[in-house]
């Protein structure tokens, strides 16, 4: 299933949970808007399933939270940062115990060249709470997915070439930033809906683009973040 489904039916579900509560069609014993926090546990269950080697980023999104919804409720005596730290503590732990386990594409070490080609022309990138940077030189790119969760990426494809064929690019963002270069060649067609978010095109394109050169599409989720595209 695409994030944007994914996406699309949490805020369906909150849209429909907030209009029920304010047309007193049912009686909540607790503010709607403190479920805010599901927003994060479903896309961490969305990251955990979506790809084998994203389960522990996944798990990550989900543990948090769940913080940030016992947080709501007022059910941490100390807060988000009480629980917080010790659930980071654990992480970095099983990190340096199990490494296999935070990051499964090791075990496929043995059909190296063959995951290489599709890790080159294919960006997966998950950030939660965290910066990260992402350097394509790719000869012949053709997509992949970024989804950043209250962190910031920023992605640098002006080294990379488009296969003919065109590339296709999802990008999910919920209360975070993503800043993306392309190269001024490339066709670029977008689609989304920002959700009190921002997006920005700041690209421009020089003549020798036309409708058939190879085209990089990009389908966008922003929820309370931003996504601008520079050249």
């Amino acid at each position: 299933m695409k994030a944007r489904n994914i996406l699309g039916g949490i805020l369906i579900f909150f849209g429909i949970l907030m209009l029920t509560a304010q047309l007193k069609i049912f009686s909540f014993p607790f503010d709607v808007i403190d479920l805010w926090p599901l927003i994060i546990i479903f896309f961490g269950i969305y990251e955990m399933f979506r790809k084998r080697n994203s389960f522990f980023g996944g798990l990550i999104i989900f543990s948090i939270g769940l913080i940030f919804l016992a947080s709501s409720f007022d059910w941490l005596h100390g807060g988000f940062w009480s629980a917080f730290w010790p659930l980071l503590l654990v992480m970095i732990g099983i990190r340096l115990v199990y490494p296999q386990f935070y990051h499964r594409e090791i075990n496929l070490n043995k059909c190296r060249t063959t995951f290489q080609e599709n890790l080159e022309d294919r960006i997966n990138i998950s950030t939660i709470f965290s910066s990260t940077k992402n350097d394509s030189k790719s000869p012949d790119f053709k997509g992949g997915s970024i989804a950043v969760v209250m962190g910031q990426s920023i992605i640098d494809l002006r080294a990379s070439t488009l296969t003919p064929l065109g590339a296709f690019l999802e990008v999910s963002v919920v209360m975070g930033t993503v800043k993306m270069h392309i190269p001024n060649n490339w066709n670029l067609i977008l689609s989304g809906t920002p959700v009190m978010g921002s997006v920005e095109n700041r690209t421009f394109q020089v003549n020798a683009v036309n409708d058939s050169s190879p085209k990089l599409t990009i389908k966008y989720e922003v929820i309370m973040g931003e996504f601008v595209i520079y050249n």
